[in-house]
């Protein structure tokens, strides 16, 4: 790869992240580089005679499409790659959060696997799937110990998360937590599709491990381009959960385009979209962008205190396209265990 182009992917990288980027970063720059992100122009200074023969010239100069599109779709995997592979959800699970969002995902499931037609489960961020509360990981943040520790005693046989709970621990021990992954594959049945995606080479490699003997497909891939490329799914009935870490700031403004495009393939499909509260209220315009593009859409939130001092997440959202009949009236239930505690 040309020196230049390796500056380019750099630069528009930290760009795509929101970092600040030095004027310094391209030869004799005309405008900010966020200003050309934003408006699909690049100005490579005349020193780049590489970078140059990818580019028409002018006062301003234009990319040539083809390439530049490839150079953006590169730096975007990278700068997205740099945020994901630093996300490890061991520090978190089984917090307030997962006992929301994975007590109505089992619920959904129930539900859908209640009529004898097929689903399909599609995951776009899927963890590592199983988890263990005692590991150092998620001592060091106590989350656990305010969330499943605390609350699990709300959830007996008679709910499909406390029976997934009881079931992972008879087989995983009694400090094992599972990830949605494993919600599904004990929720879900033989003639189901289960499919799952991560990108992280560690996570990947144990979602891979826990997996086996499932019938689950686990890729090594982006879960957006996952879902965009296998939507709609066989069987047409199921549900997508979409889970990121949000470390990419820009989720919040590419996830509701990226919803409405799935929902155009995919109308019957019930789509999860899990999101962090937090104090400085990034997911209000994200939510309210869905909600507006999608009125039929439910969005089910909880509220809880910080963890400890400092910690910036004080509710767990959901929200839902498809929801299936009396989700409402789960989630109602859900918040108000929570919110007891």
């Amino acid at each position: 790869m040309c020196r230049e182009r390796e500056i380019f992917l750099r630069v528009y990288a930290k760009a795509l992240a929101g970092a600040s980027v030095q004027r310094s970063s391209f030869a004799k720059p005309r405008v900010s580089f966020l200003h050309m992100v934003h408006s699909g122009w690049i100005f490579p200074g005349p020193r780049c005679p590489t970078l140059r023969a990818h580019f028409s010239f002018g006062q301003v100069m234009q990319p040539r499409a083809s390439q530049f599109q490839k150079w953006i779709d590169v730096a975007r995997a990278t700068c997205q790659s740099s945020h994901m592979l630093s996300y490890q959800h061991s520090y978190h699970a089984g917090n307030l959060a997962d006992v929301h969002k994975h007590a109505l995902l089992a619920w959904v499931l129930a539900y859908m696997t209640a009529k004898d037609k097929p689903i399909s489960y599609i995951e776009t961020h899927s963890g590592r799937g199983l988890y263990a509360l005692d590991a150092i990981e998620a001592q060091k943040t106590g989350e656990a110990a305010a969330g499943i520790l605390r609350a699990g005693s709300a959830f007996g046989p008679d709910h499909p998360y406390g029976r997934v709970l009881a079931q992972v621990r008879a087989h995983h021990g009694d400090m094992a937590y599972p990830g949605s992954p494993m919600i599904a594959a004990q929720l879900l049945r033989a003639q189901d599709s289960l499919t799952l995606a991560e990108l992280h080479p560690q996570e990947y490699d144990a979602l891979r491990q826990v997996m086996g003997g499932t019938g689950a497909t686990v890729q090594r891939r982006d879960g957006f381009k996952l879902a965009q490329a296998i939507c709609p799914p066989t069987p047409r009935r199921g549900v997508l959960m979409i889970d990121p870490s949000y470390e990419v700031k820009s989720d919040y403004t590419d996830l509701p385009d990226f919803i409405t495009s799935i929902r155009r393939k995919w109308n019957v499909g019930v789509i999860v979209l899990w999101y962090p509260v937090l104090n400085a209220g990034l997911h209000r315009q994200m939510v309210a962008q869905i909600c507006a593009d999608h009125p039929d859409a439910e969005n089910y939130e909880t509220a809880f205190p910080p963890v400890r001092e400092g910690h910036r997440m004080t509710g767990s959202g959901l929200v839902v396209i498809n929801p299936p009949w009396g989700m409402a009236q789960e989630a109602a239930r859900i918040d108000a265990l929570i919110r007891a505690l």
